[in-house]
């Protein structure tokens, strides 16, 4: 443990901290854009009249929320709401909606089969 202590230290003193956190910063950011974006889609279904809809926004928001919430708990995330949207075209509402389904339904169809394992160990 403490080898991996003195060179994190070194490697930090190389690098220099703001380089690193700069480093990490912009892919954490391009992240939290992209979910960010994602939120936005499941607003937007959460306020559909037709129930199916609303019920798929809202597991969607709840679902990149904490996504987001998991990467930057602090996040100022009404204003960075307001800025991705005001960004966002009507193609890329289209686009992300396709995205961000395609995303929940990977992770929808990972649980379903977590569910199956766990359901066959406690037959076996």
């Amino acid at each position: 443990m403490r080898k991996v202590t003195l060179l994190l230290s070194m490697l930090a003193s190389v690098f220099g901290g703001a380089s690193l956190g700069a480093f990490s910063a912009s892919a954490q950011d391009a992240e939290t854009i992209a979910d960010l974006r994602c939120l936005i889609i499941g607003f937007k279904f959460a306020g559909s009249p037709t129930e199916s809809l609303k019920q798929a926004g809202l597991i969607e928001t709840l679902y990149y929320l904490g996504r987001i919430d998991a990467r930057n708990p602090n996040i100022d995330l009404e204003n960075q709401v307001a800025n991705v949207l005001a960004k966002m075209t009507e193609s890329d509402v289209k686009a992300e909606s396709r995205r961000c389904g395609a995303v929940l339904s990977q992770r929808g169809e990972a649980l379903q089969q977590l569910g199956k394992n766990i359901i066959s160990r406690g037959q076996n």
